[in-house]
């Protein structure tokens, strides 16, 4: 487990960097996702858009996984406290 981990498994976040590694030419940045599984130093990430990365060794769908660093990641709701129940009102899904 990373120590002094910012994240923990469930926790929404979204990407703040526009992409690294084999990923540095796509538009990354802003995409969302859970925390799905945590490495020795790296967050697994389960994004909602399959954006061509890989299935996190099967925690998420083949597309929409990738190995984040935590400096690449923040809270989806950076100003609600982590254990904050967000609601919305079901009319508006209408």
């Amino acid at each position: 487990m990373i120590k002094n981990q910012k994240f923990h498994i469930g926790d929404r976040v979204r990407l703040t960097v526009a992409g690294g590694g084999d990923l540095k030419e796509y538009p990354l940045a802003g995409l969302c996702g859970v925390i799905k599984t945590v490495s020795d130093y790296r967050y697994g990430v389960r994004f909602d858009e399959n954006f061509g990365g890989h299935s996190l060794a099967g925690h998420a769908e083949k597309g929409h996984g990738w190995w984040c660093d935590a400096d690449t990641l923040d809270f989806e709701y950076p100003d609600v406290e982590p254990d904050t129940v967000i609601t919305m009102d079901t009319d508006e899904l209408l």
